[in-house]
């Protein structure tokens, strides 16, 4: 489904034309207005709809907002970005 609520479809030649094909759209979206949104954006919209219990949410919160990317774009973050926070734990 797209944006408005259409539902949308394709046909490939191949499988593997049609994997390239959704490779592309994910890659679209994550680079469109979510790949420009900071780590800590994305966290505070997604986290609010997970259905935690009070535990977890506390213990997420803490680990997420211990993160030293959190003023880093999506589309910016790096592998490294993410070992040296690990590293950190």
């Amino acid at each position: 489904m797209d944006e408005s609520g259409k539902e949308r479809w394709a046909s490939f030649s191949s499988e593997k034309a049609a994997k390239q094909h959704l490779k592309s759209v994910a890659r679209g979206e994550v680079a469109g207005a979510c790949g420009r949104k900071t780590f800590a954006e994305f966290y505070e919209a997604w986290s609010a709809s997970q259905p935690w219990v009070p535990g977890t949410v506390q213990a997420i919160n803490i680990a997420a907002n211990s993160a030293t990317f959190g003023n880093v774009e999506l589309e910016r973050l790096r592998p490294s970005h993410l070992q040296a926070w690990i590293k950190t734990m």
